[in-house]
């Protein structure tokens, strides 16, 4: 059965512009989304396609699809991956872009349902191919969509019934 995650994260990056002068530290939020096949236990390679988006405090987009993977270590702490090819966007226009990303956190295997919580420390690497030559490393926190709806849920639940 595949498992499907979605979170988003929050860190530092540093950028370089065109002729590689270093930039400020600036901070970094992302939301990311994937889907691995081939678990059918816990200690078992996944890969399958991931969708990710970052920004630079909102001066910027990075728009990234690719293969990604995850690879359980001791349940249910692994390393994971992912590379991708897609946007930058930034006030200059728009250009191609490739991405690297390398995770080093948790996620469950969820044996009766498809959603599996995941989280960690990832890495990032972007690098636009046109004119403007950006790079940008980053390091997030990622977080789960789940633990982050949570508070939501819990509001609508109190609008909705009352609170007791």
């Amino acid at each position: 059965m595949p498992q499907w995650s979605a979170g988003a994260g929050a860190g530092i990056g540093f950028a370089a512009d065109e002729r590689g002068a270093p930039l400020a530290p600036w901070a970094t939020l992302g939301a990311r989304a994937d889907v691995l096949f081939g678990q059918k236990r816990p200690p078992d390679l996944g890969v399958g396609p991931a969708v990710l988006a970052t920004t630079s405090w909102f001066g910027d987009a990075r728009l990234l699809t690719g293969p990604t993977f995850f690879l359980p270590l001791a349940e249910p702490f692994g390393v994971g991956g992912t590379v991708g090819a897609g946007l930058w966007l930034a006030p200059g226009g728009a250009e191609p872009a490739i991405g690297a990303r390398a995770l080093l956190g948790a996620r469950g295997f969820n044996y009766l349902g498809s959603y599996s919580m995941a989280g960690g420390v990832e890495l990032g690497f972007d690098r636009s191919l046109g004119s403007a030559s950006r790079t940008a490393l980053s390091a997030q926190l990622q977080i789960d969509g789940a633990l982050l709806a949570i508070p939501f849920l819990w509001a609508v639940t109190a609008l909705r019934d009352g609170i007791r």
